[in-house]
């Protein structure tokens, strides 16, 4: 039987763990090779492209994650192969079932402690911008008058504003650190089209946050902007029709590098990736390369 959440007790893939009959190839098609595209981007980060995750189809790109899942562990039936293959038989389903009990075990604690360094995180920007802190010692500088500077001129920069409402963007992350202390979560699965290549998404604007497979391959630092960004559109930023993204996080003026859809505003205030972005830059997280 096989053991972990995502797979046990489907019948498809009960079968491929003990029937070479029923091993799983190119071609197939169901919600067992939409569990399979599942494992294989949550352990390996794996990229499948083309209609294949919504047709719940074991593509090409399918086909090429297992055999780079199977060289990496080096799964190899001695009695008639001597390199691996792009198939998930009886060895391969049952090294991810393991692989999987053991990412499920972690998933708790994953969320927990990237949701608690968000909310951090967010927490610190707000009283940087609000120049929050302990009173500087007698005829030295105001360290809170320097934030509230540097914050006001990253703001012009991140957000493209020469005049930025400094009170505005205060709330508005007084906002997020609120939504980020005990957010309602969920799952986002495959073949949910809403999931797609995203690590989160919610919905209209509201809780919960659904958590998608990428979610779990992305590093603690992805994960914790994952959570900033999210945060901002549960306090009203974002576009059901689309959004933009930034490819790294610096404190460069300059436009999102990805959109999604067709968000109806172009500017950046209007964007949840840019408040995930000045949170970084206020913070002076490292600029990505």
């Amino acid at each position: 039987m096989l053991r972990s959440a995502l797979f046990s007790g489907n019948a498809r893939l009960e079968r491929c763990a003990v029937d070479h009959a029923h091993h799983v190839v190119q071609g197939n098609q169901g919600d067992f090779v939409s569990k399979i595209q599942e494992a294989l981007v949550m352990l390996d980060g794996a990229v499948i492209t083309g209609d294949e995750i919504p047709t719940q189809t074991y593509g090409s790109s399918t086909a090429q994650a297992v055999l780079d899942y199977k060289t990496t562990r080096n799964i190899v039936n001695p009695t008639y192969q001597t390199a691996p293959d792009n198939i998930v038989g009886i060895m391969t389903i049952n090294r991810m079932d393991t692989e999987m009990v053991t990412l499920e075990a972690a998933m708790p604690e994953m969320i927990r402690r990237t949701r608690l360094a968000a909310f951090q995180r967010t927490f610190a920007a707000f009283m940087r911008v609000v120049g929050i802190g302990p009173p500087p010692p007698p005829g030295r500088i105001d360290p809170n008058a320097e934030n509230r500077r540097l914050a006001r001129n990253l703001a012009i920069q991140i957000f493209n504003n020469p005049n930025p409402d400094m009170d505005d963007i205060g709330s508005g992350l007084g906002d997020m650190r609120n939504r980020l202390v005990n957010p309602a979560i969920d799952r986002g699965h495959f073949p949910d089209p809403r999931v797609g290549s995203r690590s989160a998404f919610v919905v209209g604007n509201r809780v919960p946050i659904f958590l998608c497979p990428r979610f779990f391959s992305d590093g603690d630092e992805q994960r914790i902007r994952t959570w900033v960004h999210e945060s901002a559109h549960l306090m009203g930023i974002g576009d059901p029709n689309g959004e933009a993204y930034y490819l790294r996080f610096n404190s460069a003026n300059e436009d999102p590098q990805i959109l999604v859809g067709t968000p109806a505003s172009r500017n950046r205030a209007d964007q949840a990736d840019t408040w995930a972005k000045y949170v970084n830059a206020v913070t002076n997280q490292p600029a990505d390369a």
